[in-house]
């Protein structure tokens, strides 16, 4: 089932929303789709960016493979004409402990409820956010 979801990312004091929209999913298995982080929902708003991308690049996947991950980043076409290199994917933000529940749901593992998990931030954002360790909550449906 295809829909949006919220996910707060966190590191010490910094928190920023995410919002990501489903394009696409094989239930149980995987699943893919665009995100965006409204600059308004996160700390001193409108002053922590992501990445200057352009909006179509922004790409999220999802693999239930254990231990279920998402990554969130920038998708798109390589310089390269070689082939099998059409795409190029840069990953942001990998939140590891991603379970997808029937009816398209994010959680934690081993979550009843909407759950939380451990990440990596690939990149230091601005003064808020430092590569390295993040923690994540989806926010309720």
């Amino acid at each position: 089932m295809l829909r949006a979801h919220k996910i707060m990312i966190e590191q010490d004091s910094a928190w920023a929303i995410l919002e990501l929209t489903d394009r696409s999913e094989k239930p149980g298995i995987s699943a893919f789709g665009r995100w965006r982080h409204a600059e308004k929902d996160s700390t001193d708003a409108g002053k922590i960016r992501f990445t200057s991308d352009s909006k179509e690049y922004l790409y999220w996947e999802w693999k239930s493979e254990s231990p279920a991950t998402m990554l969130i980043g920038s998708k798109m076409p390589r310089a390269s004409h070689k082939a099998g290199e059409e795409e190029y994917f840069q990953a942001l933000i990998t939140l590891t402990g991603m379970r997808r529940n029937s009816e398209g749901k994010f959680r934690g593992s081993g979550s009843q409820g909407a759950g939380s998990g451990k990440g990596i931030l690939t990149y230091d954002v601005g003064d808020y956010f430092k590569k390295g360790a993040i923690e994540w909550t989806v926010v309720a449906y």
